[in-house]
C-alpha cells in the first residue's frame, strides 16, 4: 500500500496598507454609499479603484482601436467616419 502525504499551503492574497486624505465631503459620501451596501471601508475602496482602473484599461483600449483605424482606416465610408466620431466623443465625455 502506498501513502502520500500532502500538504497544501494556502497563501492569503498579499494586500498593502496605505493611508490618504480625503476632503470631508467625500469621506461622508463614501461612508454613505458603503453602509448603504453593509460593507467594510476597505471593501468598499478596493471594489471602486478596481472598477476605476478597468474602466481607465477599457478607454486605452479603445482608444488604441480606434488608433489603428486612423492610420489605417478600413473604409471611407462616411457610416464608419459618423461611428467613429461618436465613439471619440463618448469616451472623451467619460473622462471628465
Amino acid at each position: 500500500m502506498l501513502t502520500l502525504d500532502i500538504t497544501l499551503v494556502i497563501l492569503a492574497p498579499v494586500t498593502k496598507r496605505i493611508a490618504i486624505s480625503l476632503p470631508d465631503e467625500l469621506f461622508q459620501r463614501i461612508e454613505r454609499l458603503r453602509r448603504r451596501r453593509r460593507v467594510p471601508r476597505s471593501t468598499w475602496i478596493q471594489e471602486a479603484v478596481g472598477d476605476y482602473v478597468r474602466r481607465v484599461d477599457e478607454d486605452a483600449l479603445v482608444e488604441s482601436y480606434f488608433d489603428g483605424y486612423r492610420r489605417v482606416p478600413d473604409t471611407d465610408d462616411e457610416d464608419f467616419k459618423a461611428v467613429e466620431r461618436a465613439a471619440v466623443k463618448s469616451l472623451r465625455r467619460l473622462k471628465d
